[in-house]
């Protein structure tokens, strides 16, 4: 009731006839059990960044040596 439609914790204690307490208890309790299960399900599928790869899973790439700026000084004739 809360996440889905929205209703503060002392409608939904009204509507449940439960003390506002009991309300935030459970309502606690279930998201606890939700990140749980949501964590399981993205790690039995790989779903989860690896330690090596960035969160967001953007990789760097190093540019080739070909492509490094010249050294400062250095000949731009120079192809040895």
């Amino acid at each position: 009731l809360a996440d889905v439609e929205g209703f503060s914790y002392a409608e939904i204690a009204e509507i449940l006839d439960v003390p506002i307490g009991t309300v935030m208890s459970r309502l606690h309790r279930g998201r606890k059990q939700l990140h749980k299960r949501l964590y399981e399900y993205a790690r039995r599928n790989r779903l989860l960044p690896t330690p090596d790869t960035p969160a967001d899973n953007t990789t760097t790439s190093t540019p080739a040596a070909s492509a490094q700026p010249a050294a400062v000084g250095a000949d731009p004739t120079d192809t040895a």
